[in-house]
């Protein structure tokens, strides 16, 4: 009975992030459904959670580091029901969490990885909804290993470390909560 809105005439966008291969390229066997309705009972939305300055080379991760943290936090306009989260980091996360800031100051944790692994990004679900509340705000918190233990490997040779910042290629660190109103 939830779904999301999409207007007619639409073009959808699929981007897919791939993990540097260690074995030879295998073919994309990359599959979506879709399911399709004239209306939902409740419609979901997407609320990414990140520091806009990050993509303008704000999220500086100094070579040979092995905890860098950054964290951001936005406040929703409306209130909502979140369903799901979502942490989206590449190979050098250590670890992370999203959560909420109660207006009172309070903090209520929705999702915590302390050992991360570039493949447990996915959507994971909330048993029931989650409120948020008027005057509640989401965070994001990522840390990042980007010392000579944890580079990635090509060829069975480490890369060296370099400096990193916000890039298809090096790192990231973004939620995406799904929220219904």
């Amino acid at each position: 009975g939830t779904g999301q809105r999409v207007a007619p005439g639409s073009k959808l966008i699929l981007t897919v992030h791939y993990s540097v291969p260690t074995l030879p390229a295998q073919p994309d066997r990359t599959s979506l459904d879709l399911m399709i309705d004239d209306a939902v009972a409740s419609e979901l939305a997407a609320l990414s959670v990140y520091d806009p300055l990050w993509l303008a080379g704000g999220m500086k991760i100094p070579a040979g580091e092995t905890d860098v943290r950054v964290a951001h936090q936005v406040r929703p306009l409306k209130e909502k029901q979140l369903v799901g989260v979502n942490l989206h980091m590449h190979e050098r996360g250590a670890r992370g969490s999203v959560g909420i800031v109660r207006a009172d100051g309070s903090r209520e944790c929705l999702l915590q990885i302390d050992d991360w692994a570039h493949e447990w990004q996915g959507d994971y679900l909330f048993e029931a909804p989650v409120a948020l509340g008027r005057g509640d705000a989401l965070w994001v918190e990522c840390h990042f290993d980007n010392s000579a233990g944890n580079q990635r490997v090509f060829d069975g040779v480490p890369e060296t470390p370099r400096d990193l910042n916000w890039a298809e290629d090096e790192e990231m660190c973004v939620a995406f909560v799904t929220a219904r109103d």
